[in-house]
């Protein structure tokens, strides 16, 4: 991926959502919010496997992958 590219990833991801309210410290409406995000990078990776959308890259999956994390 290209500069641009990746920058334009950052922005459509959840990644400029979860780095601006760090930075604004608002936690608590972060960790309200942080399961929908969850979900959705489960819900892209789900309709990638059953062929639903069009074919992610080995580096996007890895990126979407990455950010799922267990409940505690």
């Amino acid at each position: 991926m290209d500069d641009f590219e990746t920058t334009i990833y950052f922005y459509v991801r959840n990644d400029a959502f979860i780095i601006n309210n760090i930075l604004y410290g608002n936690m608590d409406f972060l960790w309200k919010n942080i399961k929908p995000m969850l979900d959705d990078n489960k819900g892209v990776l789900k309709e990638h496997e059953d062929g639903l959308r069009l074919p992610l890259d080995d580096i996007t999956v890895k990126r979407l992958q990455s950010r799922i994390y267990a409940a505690a």
